[in-house]
């Protein structure tokens, strides 16, 4: 499955990626510069491009039931 981090360089940025990334083999990690804790809140735009590129990057959305 994969997974997305998204992190602000001055809060968990870098530590939020190595914390997911022995738990998941797809893993992409995206950092925002100049961002803390509040990600929606500062740097919305930033947020809104990360998740976009994520969801359309997923060629494969199947769910086996």
């Amino acid at each position: 499955m994969p997974v997305l981090t998204v992190g602000g360089r001055a809060s968990f940025g870098e530590r939020l990626a190595a914390q997911v990334q022995p738990l998941a083999e797809q893993v992409k990690s995206v950092i925002i510069e100049n961002c803390g804790h509040y990600l929606a809140e500062e740097k919305p735009q930033e947020v809104i491009r990360a998740l976009l590129d994520f969801f359309t990057g997923i060629q494969d959305l199947s769910i086996d039931s």
